[in-house]
């Protein structure tokens, strides 16, 4: 990952764990929907959280690293407000809410400050918190979704 650089929630730099393959809209029916027979439509350009712990891995070439600090920005789609806090490799660096309105779906923007020495040279894991994981469709326990990723970048 080079700073600067908006990576698309489909960039072979990031690496996803706990993020969806596929995607739900609430203008799509689940009824047809179920466990152990999915049927997914690509998602393209984001991939949801499925649960309330979600990370990214990547890896920083050495002028990539942020010595003076930086931001990471996550472009999102947020299922109804969402409570998260954030880790980056096991520091708690960030806290807050995203705007929204309950059952709805609505883009926003997290800017999330690194303090220098947060990251470093190489691998690096963001561990963003979900509490608020709201379950949808029709069966119990569907899927939990919170936030849908866009892009991601380091500023």
């Amino acid at each position: 990952m080079q700073r600067g650089v908006a990576y698309p929630a489909d960039a072979p730099e990031l690496g996803l764990a706990g993020w969806s393959t596929g995607f739900w809209s609430p203008g799509i029916s689940l009824d047809n929907f179920r466990l152990g027979t999915p049927y997914w439509w690509s998602e393209d350009e984001r991939r949801w959280s499925e649960g309330s712990s979600v990370r990214f891995v990547f890896t920083l070439d050495p002028a990539s690293v942020p010595e003076a600090g930086g931001r990471l920005v996550l472009e999102v789609d947020s299922f109804g407000p969402q409570r998260y806090s954030v880790l980056i490799n096991g520091e708690t660096v960030a806290s807050g809410v995203t705007d929204g309105v309950t059952g709805e779906v609505t883009p926003t923007r997290i800017s999330i400050p690194v303090a220098p020495g947060v990251l470093r040279e190489g691998r690096n894991e963001m561990a963003p918190i979900l509490p608020d994981a709201v379950t949808v469709g029709q069966v119990t326990e569907f899927r939990q979704i919170a936030l849908a990723l866009r892009q991601l970048s380091l500023q």
